[in-house]
């Protein structure tokens, strides 16, 4: 026996209760096209906007290029190498939100932040001019530089199994960039 045949059977000799369950019986289809009908706009919604989020935290993404650094925990723009604040970026995020996104202010802030904090300095895309301009500025000729950038990428890359050698002559200068790296890191 199913609910409605017991609730029938239950409020039999009650006229106003036998009266009541009739008319919400009759009035089930439509509650519940109604209620169909809501969940499907909801869902829609839902979706329309999970795209606009998407798309905000991709074009974001290009136009802020930031990387992070794990073990400090700072943030840095990939474009002009600087240290930024995490304020400064939610300041960014809270700026650019589009009006339909404004409400989901909170969720978008901290995906993007999840976002740029899986994106650490071996995910950046260094292009070629900031290659050479790194490759101008070390104090090496040609060749150690490029050999000595391939051991800074092997050591970002945490490939520990290398050893590598070079020239004693650039002590000092390992020593200050040693420095440097302990100073940011």
């Amino acid at each position: 026996m199913n609910i409605i045949d017991e609730l029938r059977q239950r409020y039999a000799n009650h006229e106003y209760m036998k009266q009541k369950l009739e008319v919400h019986i009759a009035n089930l289809p439509e509650l519940m096209k109604s209620i169909e009908n809501e969940y499907t706009l909801r869902e829609e919604k839902k979706k329309v906007i999970g795209e606009l989020q998407e798309t905000f935290i991709n074009d974001f993404c290009k136009v802020h290029p930031f990387f992070y650094i794990p073990k400090t925990e700072i943030y840095v723009d990939e474009g002009t190498m600087d240290i930024v604040s995490e304020d400064t970026i939610i300041q960014l995020i809270g700026t650019s939100l589009e009006r339909p996104l404004i409400p989901y202010k909170h969720k978008m802030t901290y995906s993007l932040l999840k976002r740029i904090r899986d994106r650490t300095i071996a995910h950046s895309n260094m292009d070629t001019f900031k290659f050479k301009t790194v490759l101008q500025s070390l104090p090496f000729d040609r060749a150690y530089a490029l050999y000595f950038l391939a051991i800074v990428g092997d050591i970002i890359m945490n490939k520990n199994e290398c050893v590598y050698f070079i020239d004693s002559s650039y002590k000092p200068f390992l020593k200050r960039m040693n420095e440097i790296i302990y100073f940011i890191l």
